[in-house]
């Protein structure tokens, strides 16, 4: 999410070791609306987060 918001709005993140990330909301470049970007992102990303998931596991006899 960092290296997508750096890359396709120029919005300035760090990851951060506990798997998040923070973003400078003052260096934001002008024009860019933060809220949409993160809208956005979260929209494209949400399916590969949430799944739907299938798990299948074979137990041993």
């Amino acid at each position: 999410m960092a290296q997508l918001l750096v890359e396709r709005y120029g919005i300035p993140s760090t990851p951060q070791p506990d798997g998040g990330f923070s973003y400078d909301r003052n260096a934001v470049p002008e024009g860019v609306d933060v809220n949409a970007a993160f809208g956005e992102l979260f929209a494209e990303l949400q399916p590969s987060i949430e799944g739907p998931w299938v798990f299948s596991f074979v137990v041993p006899e």
